[in-house]
């Protein structure tokens, strides 16, 4: 939808004016743009975004995080839960 509306923008103000138009235009266009599109945008690539960057962090900071966390967490709550489960 921006990509409709921001080369118009962009035309009709010079790029000195840019920065004071810019933010004026998307802020008229912006809502309207997402009243529109959004709900069709979300339903297709909200899933498919998410299950991308979801993946991807997974993948970055599961393992370091693990690393990092898993040996002083389980140092704290092993003793604790072997002396009450055993």
């Amino acid at each position: 939808c921006l990509s409709i509306y921001l080369p118009s923008c962009q035309s009709i103000y010079p790029l000195s004016c840019r920065s004071i138009y810019l933010p004026f235009c998307l802020s008229i266009y912006l809502p309207f743009c997402l009243l529109n599109y959004l709900p069709f945008y979300l339903s297709i690539y909200l899933p498919f975004c998410l299950s991308i960057y979801l993946a991807t962090f997974l993948y970055i900071y599961l393992p370091s995080c693990l690393y990092i966390y898993l040996p002083s967490c389980l140092s704290i709550y092993l003793p604790s839960c072997l002396s009450i489960y055993l």
